[in-house]
């Protein structure tokens, strides 16, 4: 954004301080200014994509890769070693929301009063 005030400035000052003032100094002088307008919000323009491109890359790394989980607890460990439940690690890095239930299989093992034996 610097350049793009910078060099229409020095191109302005330049065209008003040479010796030899070509004649239509105005119609130099307002398309350097246009020149730079444009330039000005081309930098903007790229400016923001870069900063939607950065938060895209950092919404893609939160969950991405392998992730060490427990076998039995299902438990996940952190960087720092300690381990977390696979809601916890979850909810913290995403956006995602957790709503507990359970499975007919586990419903039968662990509910069988309600559900009757079946093996």
């Amino acid at each position: 954004m610097a350049l793009a005030i910078a060099v229409p400035l020095a191109r302005v000052l330049f065209l008003l301080t040479s010796r030899t003032q070509p004649e239509g100094v105005g119609a130099l002088v307002a398309a350097t200014i246009l020149r730079g307008s444009v330039i000005l919000v081309m930098a903007l323009w790229f400016a923001r994509l870069s900063e939607h491109e950065h938060a895209l890359q950092r919404h893609v790394e939160r969950l991405e890769g392998l992730l060490p989980i427990c076998s039995f607890c299902k438990s996940i460990r952190t960087q720092a070693g300690d381990w977390e439940p696979l809601e916890t690690y979850i909810s913290e890095r995403s956006e995602a929301q957790f709503s507990h239930g359970f499975c007919p299989p586990c419903g039968r093992k662990h509910y069988k009063e309600q559900y009757g034996d079946v093996a």
